[in-house]
């Protein structure tokens, strides 16, 4: 099977139906159907947001969220704002004023959109890629921040369930490794805009090993595959695909 790098996201995508791993990165089959409108409006979310923290404060979040809305600022190359539904249109400005009481307190330095290419076990290529949001330094220790656009329920991760957060752990992983930090004085949040709720935990050197070992495992698990013997799997998940 073919696998470029693996990815928490592109890990799960697997766990969850091994027959749509291999119709979207291993045939490269687009999807039939419309981009989901809440994968949209994240990106739109996260756009304006790398606007505001990159201009050091000095960009309006306001501007910054026309700008965006307008087709002025792209996405990503090539793609602009898609229109945004009536239900979206109303969250957005909650979405901002969240994150700029979070901003205010603890301003706009850092890393922003920090892209990472490590390879898991050399020299085999076994590839972990990504980006994290926003990386703050201070000193020797170091703070990681996710947005989430999630809306409030049972669903959304919390202070238990964040603590098995395979994302979080890439993150704080990604960090020991390129910053050489001590696991002890990295953390890790999830900051909910529906709501401002600050979601965080840190995580163990041995947790850290053991996150790492399954991405490994995960990537020889896919590599290994065989295209014409995968299954798919039936559940929820396919009202997405």
């Amino acid at each position: 099977m073919l696998i470029e790098y693996v990815s928490v996201s592109r890990t799960k995508l697997w766990e969850e139906c091994e027959q749509r791993y291999k119709f979207k990165y291993h045939l490269g089959i687009p999807s039939p159907e419309p981009e989901p409108e809440y994968f949209a409006y994240g990106k739109v979310i996260h756009k304006i947001i790398e606007l505001h923290t990159l201009g050091r404060g000095r960009v309006d979040i306001n501007q910054a969220s026309k700008d965006v809305l307008s087709g002025k600022v792209e996405l990503e190359p090539g793609k602009k704002c898609p229109p945004l539904s009536l239900e979206y249109k109303r969250k957005l400005p909650d979405h901002l004023r969240s994150y700029m009481r979070l901003a205010e307190k603890i301003g706009t330095e850092g890393m922003v959109e920090w892209k990472f290419r490590i390879d898991m076990d050399p020299p085999h290529g076994r590839l972990m890629l990504g980006f994290i949001d926003r990386i703050i330094q201070k000193g020797d220790e170091f703070f990681i921040l996710d947005w989430k656009t999630t809306k409030k329920g049972p669903w959304r991760e919390d202070s238990h369930t964040i603590k098995d957060s395979l994302q979080l752990q890439t993150y704080c992983r990604v960090v020991q490794k390129e910053f050489k930090a001590d696991p002890k004085k990295i953390r890790a949040a999830l900051y909910f805009l529906d709501g401002g709720d600050l979601v965080g935990a840190n995580y163990t050197e041995a947790t850290l090993d053991g996150l790492e070992s399954k991405l490994v495992e995960a990537h020889k698990t896919i590599q290994a595959a065989d295209p014409d013997r995968v299954l798919g799997r039936v559940g929820k998940h396919c009202s997405r695909c």
